[in-house]
C-alpha cells in the first residue's frame, strides 16, 4: 500500500512539475513576445513622429528660403525670426531661440555662409529636443582629441629651433 501511494504522489509530482513548467514556458514566452509586438509598435510611432516632423521641417524650409533657390541666407533667417507668425511655428516645431545669428551658425555646418535643405534637415533635426547623453560624450570625445592634438602640436613648436621658428614667422607674416 505504501509503494503504491509512493508510486502515486510521484507520478503527481512530476505530472504536477511538467504542467507547471508547461504554463511557465508559456506563460514567459507570451510575455516575451508582448514585449516584442510592444517594442515593434513604439519603433513604428517613432519612426512616423520622425517623418512627420522631417516633413514640417521641410515644407517651413520652402516658406523661409523666399527667393525659391534652394538655400536660406542669414538675412532669410533674421526676416523669419522676426515674422511672429513664422517664429511661432519654428517655436512649436520645438526650437526656442531668438537670436538669428546663433541659429544660422548652427544650422551652417559647411561654413559657406548660407544653409541648403539637407543641412536645415540634419541641423533641425539635431538641435530639437535635449541633448542626449551619447551627443555629450561625443562632444567630450572631441574635445580630448584635439587637446592632445593641440599638446602634440605644442611640443612639436616647442622642439623646433629658434632658427626654423623664425623662417616659419617671415613665410606666414604679410
Amino acid at each position: 500500500a505504501i509503494e503504491g501511494y509512493i508510486e502515486a504522489n510521484s507520478c503527481c509530482r512530476t505530472y504536477y512539475f511538467f504542467c507547471s513548467s508547461s504554463f511557465e514556458g508559456v506563460f514567459v514566452d507570451e510575455a516575451l513576445q508582448h514585449k516584442q509586438r510592444q517594442l515593434d509598435v513604439q519603433i513604428e510611432e517613432n519612426m512616423l513622429k520622425r517623418e512627420h516632423f522631417l516633413s514640417q521641417i521641410r515644407d517651413f524650409f520652402t516658406v523661409v528660403d523666399e527667393d525659391g533657390d534652394g538655400t536660406i541666407s542669414l538675412n532669410e533667417v533674421s526676416e523669419m525670426m522676426s515674422d511672429p507668425s513664422l517664429s511661432a511655428y519654428f517655436a512649436v516645431l520645438g526650437f526656442q531661440t531668438n537670436d538669428a545669428r546663433k541659429l544660422f551658425d548652427l544650422l551652417d555646418v559647411d561654413g559657406s555662409g548660407s544653409i541648403g535643405s539637407t543641412e536645415f534637415l540634419q541641423g533641425c533635426e539635431n538641435i530639437t529636443g535635449l541633448a542626449r547623453g551619447i551627443d555629450l560624450h561625443v562632444a567630450l570625445l572631441e574635445l580630448r582629441r584635439l587637446r592632445a592634438t593641440a599638446k602634440r602640436t605644442l611640443a612639436a613648436v616647442s622642439d623646433c629651433d629658434t632658427s626654423a621658428m623664425d623662417r616659419f614667422s617671415r613665410l606666414v607674416s604679410p
